[in-house]
């Protein structure tokens, strides 16, 4: 039986001799932990928390060099080919939005940014499964081949052809109405992916304000469309404050 190393505060995918996948348990450092309890601005809290980093690199380092030599096997991959782990998160008290949920276990590809989320160990890996299944299919719809299981995934940007007609408005939008020095934005961003509230009603109101434009109708709130109706209504860089 074959059982990949594992470190706390990790749940990783482990392979026995019967070719089945199982959440393993961690090994955590018990005797060092209650015995120790540092707090959190002692040498030794940061020395745990170093170690830590450190052997869940270790430990990510070995899963991706095991499945990419298990790969060779096979030329179409599974999500059960890549190195998955499965990370529990302690809830942020102080945030709140009704659009967005905490999990509290992630688990994730190893050198590849697919991800998913849930409130077990069983429902991050089902969610992280219809996500890959979601990147394959569009994958293979675009002519891609897949990512070799193990190896550093390719970062995707959305296009920014639609975007990318207003720049100089694009530039006094992120700064006016997002109040932010700089962001990347493509033809997939909307107002949505720049606050937490339940609404679009502050943003919609900001650029009222701002631009004396009413765009409140572009149900999709993407920013390409709006930009669109700001540069029609005769938006110009030489009237913008500060140009």
């Amino acid at each position: 039986m074959l059982t990949l190393l594992r470190f706390w505060p990790d749940l990783v995918l482990s392979e026995a001799n019967n070719g089945h996948r199982e959440v393993s348990a961690t090994i955590q450092p018990e005797c060092f932990c209650k015995r120790s309890n540092p707090s959190v601005a002692s040498p030794v809290h940061r020395l745990m928390q170093m170690t830590s980093t450190r052997a869940v690199r270790l430990n990510n380092l070995i899963l991706a060099l095991w499945e990419r030599f298990l790969s060779i096997r096979k030329k179409d991959w599974e999500q059960s080919d890549y190195p998955v782990v499965i990370r529990e998160h302690k809830f942020d008290t102080h945030f709140s939005s009704a659009r967005f949920t905490q999990h509290r276990y992630v688990a994730y590809i190893v050198n590849w940014a697919v991800t998913g989320g849930g409130e077990t160990p069983t429902d991050a890996l089902r969610d992280l499964q219809l996500n890959f299944q979601a990147v394959r299919d569009r994958r293979k719809l675009e002519g891609m081949t897949m990512v070799r299981p193990g190896v550093n995934g390719p970062i995707e940007f959305a296009a920014r052809e639609l975007i990318s007609l207003h720049p100089e408005l694009s530039d006094d939008f992120i700064r006016r109405v997002l109040n932010l020095e700089w962001a990347w934005i493509s033809d997939e961003s909307s107002l949505w992916d720049f606050h937490t509230d339940d609404t679009n009603e502050k943003m919609l109101a900001k650029i009222l304000e701002v631009y004396g434009v009413d765009v409140s109708d572009i149900e999709s709130a993407r920013l390409w469309e709006i930009l669109n109706r700001i540069a029609a209504d005769g938006w110009s860089a030489d009237a913008a404050p500060g140009e």
